[in-house]
């Protein structure tokens, strides 16, 4: 008995040891996987919810330069007669209308006093009487926007509706957008400015950080919180309803840089920052009262929205409790399990004869699929779980030697080759991840580690390799780079990528001494289709479009949808304006066949406008996106169902498909 004892405590202390070595790296190693995928997660977040806040900028801007373009405007502004100042009107109506975004649509004179103005009630356009018009010469917004030059805009922070030196009740976020205008003479008459909806961007943004983001303003204060009771407090002069109050430490960090992601004693912080103005744009910061002056006119820093999230120390706290309750339950069972299995084997053999013996003792109780390496390369051993991972039996493995890299994925086999001829000969420790097929086809990731032993004479026995299933970890990193990077209705590429591949195009383009197209592509009546038949249907259309579009161009070419109804292509590497011009004229075709959805057939048509490097000016990838967009809006103006060039509108204008250039159509959606 006394014999057996000793053997048991010989057999169980290692086995214990290595048990209470195992239990920890696995609860480090799982506690690095939950708080690294936690990370990705908040990463994630805080820039889809950036993302959020930045495109709902844009279309704003390109509504109030539309503005200012109609000829109504300047007209009125010539001549503000009464027919003058009500056609006006009625465009401004219209507009406000057809978009509904806009609390207000107004043009300000010189002297601050409004001359028109569109409130939106209800989604339906009200003209305001002249006796309710209201002077706003004090407002920060009209004295910063007046300063402007022509053509520049003015882009207000975000902030509450204040109406006769009063906070509007219930809260009505607003951005307001502001260019100046001038008459014939060049004399500036006033501004143009929207009103628009903050609350659109805000659920947008709450929409893309699944509604646990935080939007805040340059000065700390929350503009979209979790706990609603956060808000506004600029505006309701209540400094301690700010981050810089409530946690000054990570605000700190959070202010200074313009993306990160840090631990603190409160938790973990994640953001990114969103600047609302561009190029050719000005913002300012608003202020509290009615009348002051605004950020522009105090010399406050540049305005910038965060987008930030937070996860408590609390949470954190819990993650590695239920990690530690696992480990230590999954420990203590195989405690157990261990002084059982090492009486047993007490009962059985009087000594273990080498360290051989010892590894494969362990290794029987790993989840991960050990093996001993001997010191010629043969493997004499593998854990039982080598046929969980692999579905081939340990004895498979030691009956064919070369079985390993046979079942390696062949894209993987060259680097499991290198891996296994260089290990024959060399004496090192190693990792590296590979994937392996199945006997039923399927494909897993595996992580190998690999360890050289030596006795105490420090001759050297072989190694040890220990794999792990890390299938689900790589397609949790491929999903979070898929929704990082590609539009999720239609699978193509966000803005995101779009950018990263147009300046990569761009910079090739400019070395090579190539040419490249961008095409900005609207589908026209998209909204009354939204209307009439749903969003699902919608959507529908959207993917059926993205596949006619792909569809059209070059392999190497780029298709990305950037919000909404609208599309861009990167064309590389053609030869003239021509080029462009062709696949425009087959992306009208393409869209020319009918399309049924949900039991309706739908024609609908697409606006193209096309800017070409360099035959349009050596530009960077900001110009080459404004070209595009003008030039299709050009394309609109021209009656849609086509394309335009930039600065060439008026003399190339391609003909609906399917015309021969002999007449003009335009093809309205029907449902």
């Amino acid at each position: 008995m006394r014999t057996t004892r000793r053997l048991f405590l010989r057999v169980f202390l290692p086995i214990a040891t290595v048990l209470v070595g195992v239990a920890l790296s696995y609860g480090y190693r799982d506690l690095e996987s939950k708080l690294a995928e936690l990370r990705n997660q908040e990463y994630t977040r805080t820039q889809l919810g950036a993302v959020a806040l930045a495109s709902s900028v844009e279309p704003v801007t390109r509504g109030l330069k539309y503005l200012a373009r109609l000829s109504a405007l300047h007209t009125a502004v010539d001549q503000p007669t009464p027919q003058n100042l009500e056609n006006l009107a009625q465009e401004f109506s219209t507009f406000a209308e057809s978009m509904q975004l806009y609390d207000q649509v107004r043009w300000i004179d010189e002297t601050g006093m409004e001359r028109i103005r569109i409130d939106l009630h209800h989604g339906q356009a009200e003209l305001v009487a002249p006796d309710k018009l209201q002077n706003k010469a004090q407002r920060y917004y009209f004295t910063d926007a007046l300063k402007l030059k022509l053509g520049e805009v003015f882009i207000s922070p975000l902030d509450l509706n204040i109406e006769h030196n009063q906070i509007e009740l219930p809260y009505k976020p607003m951005i307001r957008f502001a260019t100046p205008i001038a008459d014939q003479q060049g004399n500036k008459r006033g501004i143009v400015i929207l009103n628009y909806y903050g609350n659109v961007m805000l659920q947008a943004f709450a929409k893309a950080t699944s509604e646990q983001g935080m939007a805040i303003n340059s000065a700390g204060y929350w503009l979209k919180s979790p706990d609603t009771s956060d808000e506004w407090g600029f505006m309701l002069k209540r400094p301690e309803l700010s981050l810089a109050m409530r946690s000054p430490a990570a605000w700190k960090l959070i202010s200074s840089t313009d993306s990160g992601q840090v631990t603190l004693n409160d938790g973990l912080w994640t953001w990114a920052t969103v600047y609302p103005h561009q190029a050719g744009h000005r913002s300012g910061a608003s202020s509290p009262e009615a009348k002051g002056p605004s950020a522009q006119e105090q010399a406050l820093p540049l305005y910038f929205w965060k987008s930030v999230t937070h996860q408590s120390a609390q949470t954190l706290s819990a993650i590695r409790q239920t990690i530690a309750l696992k480990v230590a339950s999954v420990f203590s069972l195989f405690l157990v399990l261990s002084a059982w299995s090492s009486w047993k084997l007490a009962h059985a053999w009087r000594s273990l004869a080498d360290s051989e013996e010892k590894y494969q003792t362990i290794a029987n109780f790993t989840y991960d699929w050990e093996t001993w390496i001997s010191p010629t390369g043969e493997q004499i051993f593998n854990s039982p779980s080598c046929e969980k991972m692999t579905g081939y039996a340990a004895d498979a493995f030691n009956a064919e030697p070369n079985l390993l890299l046979r079942i390696t994925h062949p894209e993987d086999q060259a680097l499991m080759s290198d891996h296994l001829d260089h290990h024959r000969t060399q004496n090192e420790a190693c990792e590296l991840n590979f994937r392996i097929i199945l006997p039923s086809g399927e494909v897993r990731w595996i992580e190998h580690a690999c360890l050289p032993v030596y006795g105490k004479d420090h001759a050297f026995l072989g190694r040890r390799a220990s794999n792990r299933d890390i299938t689900d970890r790589k397609l949790a990193e491929a999903q979070i780079r898929q929704l990082a990077y590609f539009d999720p209705l239609t699978g193509l590429p966000n803005r995101r990528m779009l950018y990263d591949r147009l300046h990569f195009a761009l910079a090739q383009a400019k070395r090579f001494e190539r040419s490249l197209a961008l095409m900005f592509l609207d589908l026209d009546y998209f909204k009354k289709i939204n209307d009439t038949l749903g969003h699902e249907v919608g959507d529908q259309l959207l993917k059926e479009v993205a596949k006619r579009l792909e569809s059209c161009v070059r392999s190497g070419d780029t298709v990305a949808r950037v919000g909404g109804d609208e599309f861009i292509i990167v064309l590389t590497e053609i030869t003239a304006p021509h080029d462009a011009a062709q696949v425009a004229q087959k992306i009208l075709a393409a869209m020319a066949a009918s399309i049924r959805l949900d039991g309706q057939e739908l024609n609908v048509t697409m606006s193209v406008g096309i800017t070409v490097y360099p035959v349009h000016g050596d530009d960077d990838v900001q110009s080459l996106m404004k070209k595009a967009d003008m030039a299709m809006y050009e394309a609109k103006s021209a009656g849609r169902n086509t394309y335009a060039f930039f600065e060439m509108a008026n003399l190339i204008n391609a003909q609906p498909a399917g015309s021969n250039h002999e007449s003009e159509t335009t093809h309205n959606p029907t449902a």
